[in-house]
C-alpha cells in the first residue's frame, strides 16, 4: 500500500533491495541493520550538528506517516530546531507524502521547489 501507484522507477528500487532466495524472495537489509537504524531513529541526538551546517539546505518533508497519520520521520518539533539552527534552511512540506512517495512520488511541488533550490 506504501508504493501507490507503481511507478518504473519502482521496479529499480525493487531489485535493488531484494535478493531471491530459495523459495522466494528477501530484502538485502540485514536484521542487525534495522536494529542499528531504530536505535539511531530514537537514541541518537544529532541535533548538535546542525548548526555545524553551512551551506544553503533545502529540507523536504513528508507530512504522513507511514503506518500512522503521527508516525512522521521529521516532526515539527525537530524540524524547528532545525530551522532556527541552520543558517540557511528552506523547508517544503509534502502534504500527504510519506517516508516512501516522497521520494518516489510523482510530486509537482516537490521538483518546483528541487529546481527552485538549485537555481538559486
Amino acid at each position: 500500500p506504501f508504493y501507490h501507484p507503481w511507478r518504473a522507477v519502482m521496479d529499480d528500487y525493487f531489485e535493488y533491495e531484494t535478493e531471491k532466495v530459495k523459495g522466494g524472495i528477501r530484502t538485502r537489509t540485514r536484521p542487525e541493520h534495522i536494529t542499528e537504524e531504530l536505535y539511531n531513529l530514537v537514541g541518537l541526538d544529532i541535533s548538535s550538528y546542525y548548526s555545524k551546517v553551512k551551506c544553503p539546505t533545502l529540507i523536504v518533508r513528508a507530512t504522513k506517516g507511514m503506518l500512522r497519520d503521527d508516525d512522521i520521520l521529521l516532526p515539527k518539533t525537530v524540524l524547528k530546531r532545525m530551522v532556527s539552527d541552520i543558517e540557511e534552511a528552506w523547508v517544503v512540506d509534502l502534504r500527504g507524502a510519506h517516508h516512501y512517495s516522497v521520494v518516489f512520488g510523482e510530486n509537482r511541488v516537490r521538483d518546483r521547489a528541487l529546481a527552485g533550490f538549485l537555481q538559486s
